[in-house]
């Protein structure tokens, strides 16, 4: 990989930590912290799609500017 290329890399959030299993008190709370892992865990694939998909448009602008 060039140097270019890792300045071109998107940084991306961090994903969200799963619960460990002593974290449950399996009562079946609303706010369980798997369903709370799971919208979190959404949440942190929508934005990612995001950043990459706005990263890849912008590749593809420059490209474009410098083929011009």
């Amino acid at each position: 990989m060039a140097a270019s290329d890792s300045a071109d890399t998107p940084v991306l959030p961090p994903r969200p930590e799963m619960p460990r299993p002593e974290d449950c008190c399996g009562s079946g709370c609303v706010h369980c912290v798997y369903v709370l892992y799971d919208l979190a865990l959404t949440k942190w694939e929508r934005e990612v799609e995001k950043i990459l998909a706005n990263a890849a448009t912008e590749t593809n602008l420059r490209a474009s500017a410098a083929a011009s």
